[in-house]
């Protein structure tokens, strides 16, 4: 199989009845796994994910670095998919894991996220939004870390801009197609021990200071 393999999907219509759910101890498990939902999506914590490469979808993703009280703040569907605790960490424990988002990715807390061994991590939504940092935020560490909008989705109303930093520490950080955001933080740094590298036709657009760092750092048409 190739693992760079590409799927579309065409004909959205943005129905609200859509609903992907993942029993208790249901197990997903191949090769290369790809569970999405266009709109509601809801995932048991005790779900297994057993794959080296993983695709996740939903109309919202939160991933939860540290307690969070519910209702969440950013919640703009429910149930969606909620990634924290022995799920998130499932999900961590493939090679490559890839985030779909039809609104945004939201992040609660402060804390790490991935590991050297994790070989690829994707952000495909409209962009990020930051809740709950505290002065702090997340620590991204991945082989490569990708941005990207590639179905040009909107990006919500979000928090006003925020303390801490979002933070990626990458061999390769990578900005794709489409416009995406980073709201919630007051600074951005992406490092990228390979370099950072920016697609002709992606944008990125923070609310403060951006910090990008790597012995090579190319630009497209619309950076």
């Amino acid at each position: 199989t190739d693992r760079n393999a590409a799927v579309t999907r065409s004909g959205l219509t943005g129905s609200i009845v859509p609903l992907l759910v993942v029993g208790p101890g249901a197990v997903l498990s191949g090769g290369s796994v790809w569970a999405e939902s266009t709109y509601a999506a809801d995932f048991s914590p005790s779900a297994q994910i057993l794959a080296d490469t993983v695709t996740l979808g939903a109309g919202q993703i939160s991933i939860i670095l540290s307690p969070e009280p519910r209702p969440l703040a950013g919640a703009l569907i429910t149930p969606h998919l909620e990634l924290e605790g022995l799920l998130l960490d499932r999900a961590l424990a493939s090679r490559r894991l890839r985030l779909f988002s039809s609104t945004a990715i939201d992040f609660y807390g402060s804390g790490s996220l991935g590991s050297a061994r994790l070989e690829e991590l994707a952000f495909l939504a409209s962009g990020i939004r930051g809740y709950s940092s505290g002065g702090g935020g997340p620590v991204i560490t991945a082989g490569q870390v990708r941005f990207a909008n590639p179905r040009g989705v909107a990006f919500p109303a979000g928090p006003p801009a925020g303390a801490g930093m979002f933070d990626v520490q990458a061999h390769r950080v990578v900005l794709g197609a489409g416009d995406f955001r980073i709201q919630g933080y007051s600074n951005v740094r992406l490092a990228g021990a390979g370099g950072v590298l920016m697609e002709a036709d992606g944008s990125l657009q923070v609310p403060g200071p951006l910090t990008l760092q790597g012995p090579l750092i190319a630009g497209g048409e619309r950076v």
